[in-house]
């Protein structure tokens, strides 16, 4: 609760030393009054508004549909040709600026009418063809700890090993 206290004082301090002011030319002034080093007030002007500047709302256009991603516009005649300039270096080895126009020679592209044929299914219908991922209560059961056969056959030929070797030694 004290945090509180102290948060909400310290946005209220911040906020009384916040001023937005008029000046002469009838510009909004929005600037905050602060304390320098040696303690004296000293005021910093954070922005300068224009008399009369409405504020604008974005227009909302409502959504249009789109087909898949990657897909080409759809055309309805030719296309408009494309004017461009490129740079190239000629034989001398001077800058050369070309202008070209790009006329496009295709036919107009008309998105595919996806017809689909099948039978939708009742999950009752679906669930008896593919049936259910439940397994049984004896599969999900723990198996008791069984030490590897291989493993087991391994570690008592080297200790037999270790053994005999200890034995031929110390004898």
């Amino acid at each position: 609760m004290i945090t509180l206290l102290f948060l909400f004082t310290f946005f209220l301090s911040a906020f009384s030393q916040t001023l937005t002011t008029t000046d002469a030319l009838g510009e909004t002034i929005v600037q905050v009054v602060t304390l320098d080093p040696a303690g004296l007030p000293t005021t910093q002007i954070l922005q300068t508004l224009a008399p009369g500047v409405a504020t604008t709302q974005a227009a909302t256009l409502p959504p249009v549909p789109q087909g898949p991603v990657g897909q080409p516009p759809v055309t309805t005649g030719p296309a408009p040709p494309t004017v461009y300039q490129y740079t190239t270096v000629d034989a001398d080895g001077d800058t050369v600026v070309l202008h070209d126009t790009y006329t496009p020679t295709y036919a107009p592209s008309v998105p595919p009418i996806a017809t689909g044929t099948g039978t939708i299914l009742d999950y009752s219908q679906w669930l008896s063809a593919v049936g259910t991922n439940t397994p049984s209560a004896f599969a999900s059961s723990s198996v008791p700890w069984q030490p590897p056969t291989r493993c087991a056959a391994l570690i008592s030929a080297v200790f037999s090993c270790f053994l005999g070797g200890a034995y031929i030694v110390f004898l």
